[in-house]
């Protein structure tokens, strides 16, 4: 295992070996020395240890996938966003980002407009801004009102990397919002947007 820590591919036949162990701290260890290593020759692998009894374990696995990256885990994340344990789909909301495929925007679209829970309404809006596709402008725009003041900072600064000009108005509106961290992501996201309907505001904020 302690190989998967030094990154050494030679080290992947042991690692999915030991997924296989009776010792539930050695099938998790495998799966995140996997992660490390990062090749995706683990990925059927660590996608089977997804049906492990274990949620740590299963939470360890879907971290080594989106460190990983590849777009043949995302399926299998999107029904863990859709349909799992709290700290499983906030790992696989995450891992999402990190993979950066487009097949997982409505699904995090879907979080972000609906999950009760502000820190995967956070989760679900950092990941798309990762993704960076503009089908989730509109889901992102509806989240800069949120009630939560960490979520309409992921939002804003999801769409400063978006770089979508619809998001100006809806932007330019939340310069007045009452959390100072709020207002500098909303100031930087129209900063990298560059529309010189912001331009005015901006100054003004300052």
């Amino acid at each position: 295992v302690a190989l998967g820590d030094m990154g050494d591919e030679q080290a992947i036949p042991s690692l999915l070996e030991l997924l296989r162990d009776s010792n539930t701290k050695v099938r998790r260890i495998a799966a995140k020395g996997l992660g490390r290593i990062g090749t995706p020759e683990s990925v059927p692998a660590l996608l089977t240890l997804l049906q492990d009894r274990h949620p740590a374990i299963r939470q360890a696995v879907v971290e080594s996938l989106g460190r990983i990256g590849s777009s043949q885990a995302v399926p299998a994340l999107i029904n863990i966003v859709n349909d799992a344990s709290y700290r499983e789909r906030w790992a696989a909301a995450y891992a999402l980002g990190r993979i950066r495929d487009r097949q997982a925007v409505a699904a995090l679209a879907h979080c972000l407009e609906s999950e009760e829970d502000e820190n995967m309404r956070r989760a679900a809006a950092e990941a798309l801004g990762e993704i960076g596709d503009a089908e989730s402008v509109p889901a992102l725009i509806s989240a800069l009102t949120d009630p939560g003041w960490f979520v309409r900072w992921a939002a804003a600064h999801a769409l400063g990397q978006i770089h979508d000009a619809a998001a100006v108005p809806a932007l330019l509106a939340l310069l007045d919002d009452p959390h100072e961290k709020v207002r500098w992501a909303t100031a930087e996201a129209l900063g990298k947007l560059g529309d010189s309907r912001a331009a005015e505001r901006l100054i003004a904020a300052l």
